[in-house]
């Protein structure tokens, strides 16, 4: 995810399975996980948005980007993720990736939902890559 911050702003992008009557578009309820910036922090939230995972950003302002890789083995399981914001790694608060937590599979996800809010338009793009040794969203 790449775009330009604001204390004030907020960009995110929700990622699910399009269910049936399938529309084509993500509802909320569709999505397995919701990841972005709001308001000074990245955040996680999980598919019944019941849990929220957060990360002080390095700076509240300016051009920022998040990157999270997850790694899956030949079977495509996936095997772990990590986090950046830029060069610096990141430690969302409370979240534990032993056991690896099922909202955070790539396989899982058929659709992709961006929504951003705020008085400044943030600039962002996106484009996912299904790689051999695993898949890339990138948000700019």
């Amino acid at each position: 995810m790449e775009f330009s911050a604001t204390p004030s702003n907020s960009v995110q992008v929700a990622l699910g399975r399009d269910a049936p009557p399938c529309d084509g578009r993500l509802g909320a309820e569709e999505a397995g996980l919701i990841a972005g910036w709001d308001c000074g922090e990245w955040f996680l939230r999980p598919s019944g948005l019941k849990e929220r995972y957060v990360c002080a950003a390095r700076s509240a302002s300016g051009r920022l980007t998040l990157t999270v890789s997850v790694r899956l083995d030949a079977q495509g399981v996936p095997k772990s993720a990590s986090f950046r914001d830029g060069a610096s790694d990141l430690a969302f608060v409370g979240l534990s990736l032993a056991p690896f937590p099922g909202w955070l599979n790539p396989g899982a996800w058929t659709r992709l939902r961006v929504t951003s809010r705020g008085a400044v338009a943030p600039g962002e793009n996106i484009r996912v890559v299904f790689a051999p040794d695993g898949a890339r969203i990138i948000i700019k």
